[in-house]
């Protein structure tokens, strides 16, 4: 799962490098943060974490990148 989590994100995002951060200080449950990384991002080439200037997605542009994740991540969803 992880292998296309990660692919979907460097194949969507068009990104350089794809960080994987695993942590659970925040909230009781472990989870896993994927994060497409590139030259220029407000944090590189440091870690994303707590950095400012972040930037949310348009309703409409997120719902489209949700269902383009989830179509890469499971293709049957696609159909």
């Amino acid at each position: 799962e992880m292998r296309a989590a990660f692919a979907a994100i460097r194949i969507e995002a068009g990104v350089v490098r794809v960080n994987m951060g695993v942590l659970g200080n925040v909230v009781p449950q472990l989870h896993i943060h994927i994060v497409g990384r590139w030259p220029g991002d407000p944090a590189w080439p440091g870690p994303v974490w707590g950095v400012e200037g972040k930037v949310a997605y348009e309703p409409v542009a997120r719902a489209e990148l949700i269902t383009r994740l989830t179509t890469r991540l499971d293709p049957r969803r696609g159909s």
